[in-house]
């Protein structure tokens, strides 16, 4: 598996992510699409289990990825604009406490999807304010299970992204970043303070990391991955 650095002040989470997505990727087949894809960071991890991976993203982002060739189509969950039963798979990450009819966004998946087909989806538990005023909810497991379910997608595993210490470490490592590096208006600081910044980050996440590891509960996550399958049409 791929590793990111500890000199990331988002190591501790996008390990996180990016680990899940590697084990669950044995459930992928066929069309992929991928929701709220931005650069498709996780194209790479799909790229030899499946045949095509199509990005759609937020209609507010087309000025912004105007040069990006990895979106295909705009549209907003959950309103999808493609017909019955025609992916295999899709894929998103971090984009359900995006939606402000999360039951609908499940329905819809359900409706693309092929028979067969599954979803593979995260998305934070325990996570401070982004991306407003388009941030609704947090969920856990068993909110995730409750939308699957009444919708029509049989559970085929959750995995939590860590507890409570590695919960601890990325949202200090997050303060202690954005404290230091990055000014009021959202401007980078000098490098002077960005170097020491990261490094600082490295610190407190590699021992909350650590602690983690040692003193593990569940319940206390940052987030969650849900993989659910569409078992009849």
């Amino acid at each position: 598996m791929k590793s990111i650095s500890w000199l990331n002040q988002y190591k501790i989470i996008r390990q996180f992510i990016l680990d899940s997505l590697e084990q669950s990727k044995v459930y992928a087949k066929g069309r992929l699409l991928d929701v709220g894809c931005g650069t498709k960071p996780y194209k790479e991890v799909f790229a030899d289990i499946v045949e095509t991976h199509i990005g759609i993203d937020y209609p507010s982002s087309i000025s912004a990825n105007k040069e990006n060739k990895n979106v295909e189509a705009y549209s907003i969950l959950p309103y999808l604009p493609f017909k019955n039963e025609s992916f295999d798979t899709v894929l998103a990450t971090e984009v359900l406490e995006h939606v402000s009819e999360p039951s609908s966004a499940f329905k819809e998946i359900n409706r693309i999807l092929k028979k067969g087909g599954v979803l593979i989806l995260t998305t934070p538990q325990s996570w401070g304010l982004h991306e407003t005023p388009h941030d609704y909810f947090r969920y856990t497991r068993y909110g995730l299970k409750y939308l699957a379910e009444k919708n029509s997608l049989v559970v085929v595993c959750i995995k939590p992204f860590g507890g409570f210490f590695s919960l601890i470490g990325q949202r200090f490592s997050s303060f202690v970043f954005y404290s230091l590096a990055v000014d009021k208006t959202g401007k980078g600081r000098s490098i002077f303070l960005r170097a020491p910044a990261h490094v600082l980050c490295m610190v407190f996440q590699l021992i909350f990391a650590g602690l983690d590891k040692i003193f593990y509960k569940e319940g206390d996550t940052l987030g969650n991955m849900i993989v659910a399958k569409k078992v009849c049409a």
